[in-house]
């Protein structure tokens, strides 16, 4: 029995030296790791042209930790640990669709632990080009939608009305629609069409003319009757506000029309 004893007084020393007794009222020699803070040295990329496809950044630095993240404007992005001092951070197309400085940092999670200070990222505007305005006309005193067609428009340009920024909506890098009010169209003329990318590397094109024209007014028709059941007929429809792809209408219908001039159909 006494051998016995002494063995078990044994194993129970040797237990203690390997994972600590406790002591007190059960408390652990044992102390939870501190994570570091992150720091950033650098981004590479450091900038794209907003648009670009979807982007894998490589960022340098210290104290990174296998369960390091990367932020970009303040999302997680999916990372990847290469060592202490490599991450890769994958930026979907999405978030780089308009022009902008987005903060990237890394984040350790607890305990300890934190944010790196923010590294700054240039998303950079393309310069817009205006090709087309369609319609170019607009009839005075009617709300309406213009499409702008041209290059280098992002989710962020802004079409402006003699220069004043009107609700935009992008359709493509190569085309934005815009909503004209009627308080836009009062004054009769040309009108100052206008693309605005707000950077950064961002710039306002030239202005391109979009005629605002009366409402057309009918004086005369020639011939102004026809007997029923006659033959087809030219009717000479004569007034004053007629446009480029002015139409006739009969009892609400549309006829083959040509526009001879600004006064004639």
């Amino acid at each position: 029995m006494r051998r016995v004893f002494f063995l078990s007084g044994a194993l129970l020393i040797v237990l203690c030296f390997v994972n600590g007794c406790a002591r007190g009222s059960g408390e652990s020699n044992s102390q939870p790791l501190s994570n570091p803070v992150p720091a950033i040295a650098s981004v590479t990329p450091a900038s794209v042209i907003a648009g670009a496809a979807t982007q894998t950044l490589t960022v340098t630095g210290t104290s990174f930790l296998s369960s390091s993240i990367v932020t970009f404007n303040g999302a997680n992005l999916p990372t990847t640990y290469s060592n202490s001092s490599s991450l890769q951070a994958t930026v979907a197309a999405s978030a780089l669709a308009a022009g902008e400085v987005a903060p990237v940092t890394v984040v350790n999670p607890a305990p300890g632990g934190g944010s790196s200070p923010a590294v700054s990222f240039s998303v950079i505007s393309p310069t817009p080009l205006i090709t087309a305005i369609s319609p170019s006309y607009l009839p005075q005193g009617a709300a309406a939608t213009i499409t702008v067609n041209g290059t280098g428009f992002e989710a962020n340009s802004t079409v402006l009305w003699n220069a004043s920024a009107r609700t935009t909506t992008f359709v493509s890098s190569a085309s934005l629609q815009a909503a004209i009010t009627a308080a836009d169209v009062q004054n009769l003329g040309a009108a100052q069409i206008a693309v605005n990318n707000p950077g950064p590397g961002g710039s306002t094109t030239a202005a391109s003319s979009l005629v605002v024209y009366p409402p057309p007014a009918i004086t005369s028709l020639a011939p102004a009757a026809a007997v029923a059941g006659s033959a087809s007929l030219q009717l000479t429809v004569t007034g004053t506000g007629f446009a480029a792809g002015a139409v006739v209408l009969l009892n609400g219908g549309p006829l083959p029309t040509t526009v001879v001039s600004a006064t004639s159909l």
